[in-house]
């Protein structure tokens, strides 16, 4: 007890408190933090390096970056317990969250607007496709004409087949990302409960900023991971 004193522990210490060390989670955060402060005393030590897998690292890696569950944390602290709706701000948040995952979601707007020119241009080409035929019946010893006739009809058949191909996977691709947007948006709701719960259990983050080397913003980030684990 007595070199916990020296090294400056962070909470009041009596024999009869020892075996509750670390027994509550504000408690083991300040522990966390203190042990943090003590360990930089001869190196220097990113929380983050050890805390939260960063996405650089993961692709480094060839992994799928998808853990932005430090950014949700960030956010959520930020936002909490804003007086204002904010609902505008989540949705750009999730977004943005959304396309550093997946990449720009694209407009389909101008691809249906492509397609519908298309079909526009098909039912064109069936028309002169009818008008061709009735000629070709006059002519039909020309068979080099009734020959690029078909193979121009058939090359078009398929980019009009390509042009549809491409906006199913197109709006398939936007689903999955409405989705994920959705699940983000779950996370950030489950996070912000979590900050409520813990706020009525009487958490005073002010305290723990009071330590020793005062809390970085990332140690408030790790807050919400802890409070996410139990």
């Amino acid at each position: 007890m007595n070199m916990l004193q020296i090294l400056k522990y962070p909470f009041a210490l009596s024999k009869s408190m020892l075996p509750a060390i670390g027994s509550r989670l504000p408690l083991a955060l300040g522990i966390l933090t203190w042990l943090l402060d003590v360990v930089e005393y001869y190196e220097s030590v990113d929380i983050f390096d050890h805390l939260v897998t960063d996405d650089a690292t993961l692709k480094a890696s060839n992994q799928v970056g998808t853990n932005h569950l430090s950014k949700i944390m960030q956010y959520g602290l930020e936002t909490h317990g804003a007086s204002v709706d904010i609902s505008a701000e989540d949705e750009d948040f999730l977004h943005k969250l959304a396309e550093d995952v997946h990449g720009k979601m694209e407009p389909a707007d101008d691809l249906l607007q492509e397609l519908h020119q298309v079909e526009k241009e098909v039912q064109k080409r069936e028309a002169q496709k009818a008008e061709y035929l009735e000629q070709l019946e006059a002519v039909a010893n020309n068979r080099i004409v009734i020959e690029q006739m078909e193979s121009f009809i058939q090359n078009f058949d398929q980019f009009y087949s390509a042009k549809q191909n491409a906006l199913k996977d197109l709006q398939r691709g936007n689903a999955s990302r409405e989705e994920e947007i959705e699940l983000l948006r779950k996370e950030l709701e489950h996070e912000r409960a979590r900050l409520d719960e813990q706020k009525q259990r009487g958490v005073d983050r002010e305290t723990l900023e009071k330590g020793p080397g005062l809390m970085s913003r990332n140690s408030v980030v790790w807050t919400g991971k802890l409070l996410r684990i139990s």
